[in-house]
């Protein structure tokens, strides 16, 4: 056995410190823990008191909207009383609404033929407004009655207005409806004053989702729908009022919070929103100072834990002396140990090694020049070993065999109590079983177990990044959905172990199909998608096409020794120029799905 390394260290010494250093740590964890409680609770608080304001800030603008609202429903219903009567009160308190300039918006009569008039000049015609909506739901029995437009440019004013129109309860001559557009401006002003500051909004909604206004304005979402947001979905269509967080609702950020409610009596909803970071940069600042404190506090406490852990490591234990020992003995691990001297003598303990990793240890040489692990496994144990740290790796080699094995390979830097380099200390563990493990686990965690292919969940992130590359590098990409018909009638007829052949023979042969780079993947029951990169939609399609062909032929055997007829369906589709979406891009596939199956099977449909 070979003369023991300088290994040596004061252990008394080193339990007064380390008992020392203990306490100080674990005030350092109190501390530390403490201060994360007492953040979270004040962030909880700040995030309580933010949404309070945007429920203060919602009811007032809702308050705003339903008191103007119903002024001009009263403007509108006196309009239509002075058709209806001679009576001259009625008709003077018209003319003095139609005069005041402090009312900024003005009635209109609508013709049945979609002609604006004002009521007090009636026979000259304003504008056209026969192709709006509202208008014409009032010409329409079963849907006539109060209706808000959606957004326009007013044609007189030049400025964004709202519409509402107001059915009469008899026709006048040819008028059938009382019209008045409201100026976006003034609500504007009203509902920028009441946004939570900073950074705030307040946005109000028709109930189908159509925005009406914006506070602080952007007038390119006017008049779009936001039907489609989670927030609209999953929140404004279940409840009239409430609190939500999820991503922006019109602003388009990560984290937003909003508090939205339907304003009493009229098809609208008033939503109040807030950036969460926005929301908490206050709260921020808080953390940052404490944190900051604390730091200050417990930092004596790390720099001396360092301090130590060098000499400790430097001076040697009697933890790195057993191991020196266990290595002596050659019983650390099943593929060998080693001890590289700063004078570069290596123990008999390398003998054990596999011999491409004894010489490799030994010599600092590689036979077989292709195998770039060993090289890498070398280079890195020699740069460690130089460097005079520490060094963990996992490398897949070759033994005596042949096979491939998987080894865990540790280096220790070792030093004298003068902080004198000594040697570096190595094992190789085999962890071949457990590696397998980890590799199938993958596998089965990203596969279909049925059919080999990928699953849903691994397909559509798969779709989803060659989504987000098409549309940067403005790339073709092209989606195929397909279905095993009579699926059901096959599993039902011939049993699910039958439709279980039936589907990995389908698996197997629309695969065959398809090139390196293109994705088959099981979606559910009997639908499979094929997510093709640099692929427009012809080639698509032919791709299809070969696989229902493919599958025509194809007679896997029932238990019964039956011969089973298969027939696919196909729906085709590609990405849009400026589309992003990998949602919209498997709605359009399916849509062609659908056509293929109600338009006869066993065919390809394309967009």
């Amino acid at each position: 056995m070979e003369e023991a390394p300088p290994f040596a260290l004061d252990e008394a010494a080193a339990s007064t410190s380390l008992a020392l250093l203990t306490l100080g740590l674990l005030f350092s964890l109190l501390l530390w823990s403490g201060l994360g409680v007492y953040l979270y609770q004040q962030r909880d608080a700040e995030l309580t008191r933010v949404e309070e304001q945007l429920k203060r800030a919602g009811h007032a603008a809702s308050s705003e909207l339903e008191g103007q609202f119903s002024r001009l429903r009263a403007l509108l219903a006196i309009s239509e009383a002075a058709l209806h009567t001679e009576n001259a009160g009625v008709h003077a308190l018209l003319g003095t609404l139609l005069h005041d300039r402090a009312l900024a918006a003005k009635p209109l009569l609508l013709k049945r033929d979609g002609w604006a008039f004002a009521p007090d000049e009636p026979g000259i015609a304003q504008y056209f407004v026969g192709d709006r909506t509202c208008f014409r739901r009032q010409l329409d029995p079963a849907r006539r009655g109060f209706c808000v437009g959606a957004p326009m440019i007013g044609p007189l004013s030049g400025e964004w207005e709202i519409p509402l129109v107001q059915p009469l309860a008899a026709a006048v001559g040819e008028f059938v409806a009382l019209g008045v557009s409201l100026p976006q401006s003034p609500l504007l002003a009203q509902q920028d004053s009441l946004r939570p500051q900073p950074g705030g909004s307040i946005s109000v909604l028709r109930d189908d989702g159509v925005l009406l206004t914006r506070a602080p304005p952007r007038p390119e979402l006017i008049g779009r729908s936001l039907a489609g947001t989670q927030l609209y979905r999953e929140r404004i269509t279940r409840a009239p009022y409430g609190v939500a967080q999820s991503p922006g609702f019109v602003d388009g950020c990560t984290r937003c919070l909003h508090a939205f409610a339907t304003v009493e009596g009229l098809p609208l909803i008033v939503v109040a929103s807030i950036n969460v970071d926005t929301a908490l940069m206050s709260w921020r600042e808080l953390a940052l100072v404490l944190g900051l404190a604390a730091l200050l506090v417990t930092l004596p406490v790390l720099v001396a834990t360092l301090r130590y852990w060098r000499w400790y490591r430097r001076g040697g234990s009697q933890t790195e002396r057993s191991a020196w020992l266990a290595l002596q003995t050659q019983s650390i691990a099943e593929f060998g140990c080693w001890a590289l001297y700063a004078n570069t003598r290596v123990s008999p303990a390398a003998q054990r090694l596999p011999v491409a990793l004894q010489q490799a240890i030994l010599l600092g040489r590689i036979d077989d020049e292709d195998d770039e692990e060993l090289g890498r496994l070398l280079l890195e144990l020699r740069a460690a070993h130089r460097a005079e740290t520490d060094f963990d790796g996992e490398y897949r080699l070759k033994d005596a065999g042949d096979n491939i094995r998987w080894l865990q390979v540790s280096a220790r830097a070792q030093f004298d109590r003068h902080g004198r380099y000594v040697a570096q200390i190595g094992v190789a563990h085999d962890v071949t079983v457990a590696k397998q493990t980890e590799l199938e686990l993958r596998r089965l965690a990203l596969h279909d177990n049925l059919t080999g292919v990928l699953n849903r969940r691994s397909l559509i992130e798969h779709a989803g990044a060659e989504m987000a590359r098409a549309f940067r590098y403005a790339r073709p990409l092209a989606l195929i959905r397909l279905d095993l018909d009579h699926f059901k009638f096959i599993n039902d007829r011939f049993g699910h172990g039958a439709g279980d052949r039936c589907l990995h023979a389908v698996a197997v042969a629309c695969a065959a199909c398809l090139r390196d780079q293109d994705r088959l993947g099981r979606i559910g029951g009997g639908e499979f998608a094929v997510v093709l990169p640099e692929t427009g939609a012809a080639a698509a399609e032919a791709v299809a096409e070969r696989m229902r062909r493919e599958v025509r032929v194809l007679r896997p055997r029932a238990d019964d020794g039956m011969h089973i007829e298969l027939q696919l369906s196909a729906g085709v589709t590609e990405r849009n120029a400026d589309e992003a979406s990998v949602e919209a891009l498997f709605a359009r596939a399916g849509r062609q799905l659908y056509r293929a199956k109600h338009t006869g099977r066993d065919r390809v449909c394309s967009s």
